[in-house]
């Protein structure tokens, strides 16, 4: 049965059970728009439309007294739909269909016509809507879920009636069609996310990322993507974190898409790669792990570089001196890929044995100070890491030779000078309770020349 004109568009409310709450259809129509409207409220209240509906899904599952619940939005190519949300099994494993007549949900988007399922395995009904429907009972096999009742209408703009998307509630859990109030619930909130989609379209225009590429292959919706972002910042964690753990995501998609959008090959991570010795002699894990690159071969005088951001990387300074003259070819790799490969080459190599101090890796192209500020920092991040149980950092500065140079009007210009660190580390016995004793520490200083013009107090 198809339906959408002439619905009743101002009504107000939801109701989540088409059967039992009473013989007055007019107190179950009451019952129902009250609780609808309390779900339109919620979205237009918000500006993160994503994340509300993704939050809502289950509220209007129960409203609607519905198993499944799919949101689609039109594709960037506009020949497409694409799942925005979708309750159920593998519900962020996206898909998208051809807005065509072969499918309901394309059906629906194609025609601009809501439609009204008893049966979706009853080949009559469907042939009555379009010949060439070919409902996927494959899929249904597959997941061992039984699709019955469908309810399904279009996402249209207000004014244009540009299609927007689609909305497709599957199998009513109270059995049988879903009823007439169902069906003018389903168009009521249509509207509202017509209205939605639409500011949200004006007021967050589409940026460029490196992850973009994803949704341009099909890989993820846009919706979702918003969505994987959203959920990154929410929990303070990178984005392909969640695009893989979330989203399912593969890093084989990531570094497809890093590479589409870098301009360089995507490089994955290779258990049996041989480590580059000669050109890992001047590097530490450190440093690697802090520049987000690494070179992977020398080849006729080429050097690979493997970089998580190679724009980013093309600009290091440091380039210059590890590998002078030597052209350059960079390729991307995703952060856990990354992170596999420094494993790889660097191995779990604690250095409890060797003083620390100079060990720290410093960066070939910091100045002298911000070098020292790096030598510091990656020498507290070290014995955290080892456990250390008492950390003491002392600065020294050499006074003796410390030179200040001052403006003609008697401002200081400059200071320069050397600055020792002196730093003492007790690490705990290990399996013992208690702190190691005194012995048991590590000393060292490092001497950092730093010179410069600084900032006059």
């Amino acid at each position: 049965m198809e339906f959408g004109d002439g619905m009743n568009k101002n009504a107000a409310g939801v109701w989540g059970l088409q059967q039992g709450i009473g013989s007055d259809d007019d107190v179950r129509r009451l019952y129902f728009f009250k609780k609808l409207q309390a779900v339109t409220d919620k979205i237009h209240a918000t500006d993160k439309i994503n994340q509300i509906i993704l939050d809502l899904s289950p509220d209007i599952c129960d409203l609607f007294g519905c198993e499944r619940l799919t949101i689609y939005t039109v594709g960037e190519g506009r020949t497409t739909i694409e799942t925005m949300i979708k309750t159920g099994l593998n519900s962020f494993k996206d898909f998208s269909l051809p807005i065509s007549g072969r499918s309901v949900a394309g059906y629906v988007a194609l025609s601009k016509k809501s439609v009204n399922i008893a049966d979706a395995y009853d080949d009559r009904e469907m042939a009555a809507f379009n010949p060439s429907f070919q409902f996927l009972k494959k899929v249904d096999k597959r997941t061992g879920f039984r699709t019955r009742e469908m309810l399904v209408a279009p996402i249209l703009h207000d004014q244009t009636r540009e299609l927007l998307g689609v909305l497709q509630i599957i199998n009513n859990r109270a059995g049988g069609p879903f009823s007439n109030i169902l069906e003018e619930g389903a168009v009521e909130l249509c509207n509202t996310l017509a209205l939605a989609f639409s500011l949200h379209r004006q007021q967050a225009p589409l940026v460029r990322s490196r992850y973009r590429p994803l949704v341009s292959g099909r890989v993820i919706s846009g919706p979702a993507l918003e969505l994987a972002e959203q959920s990154a910042r929410r929990k303070n964690v990178g984005l392909e974190q969640v695009l893989i753990n979330e989203f399912q995501v593969s890093p084989a998609a990531i570094g497809a898409a890093l590479a589409s959008h870098f301009g360089v090959p995507y490089e994955p991570y290779r258990a049996g790669r041989a480590k580059p010795l000669d050109l890992l002699t001047n590097l530490k894990r450190e440093f690697a792990e802090l520049k987000r690159w690494l070179p992977l071969q020398d080849e006729a005088g080429e050097i690979t570089v493997l970089a998580t951001d190679p724009e980013r990387t093309k600009g290091s300074r440091a380039f210059a001196k590890l590998f002078p003259g030597a052209p350059l070819r960079f390729l991307v790799t995703t952060e856990s890929e990354f992170a596999q490969t420094v494993e790889q080459f660097f191995g779990d190599d604690t250095e409890l044995d060797q003083p620390f101090g100079n060990t720290i890796p410093g960066d070939p192209a910091a100045s002298p100070g911000d070098d020292l500020l790096l030598r510091v920092k990656q020498t507290i991040i070290g014995a955290f890491g080892q456990s250390a149980a008492d950390i003491h950092i002392e600065i020294v500065p050499g006074r003796e030779e410390t030179a200040t140079k001052f403006h003609p009007d008697g401002t200081p210009e400059s200071v320069s000078g050397q600055v020792t660190v002196n730093f003492h580390f007790n690490f705990p016995l290990r399996g013992a309770a208690g702190p190691a004793p005194r012995d048991s520490g590590k000393e060292g200083s490092a001497d950092i020349v730093n010179s410069g013009p600084k900032a006059a107090a």
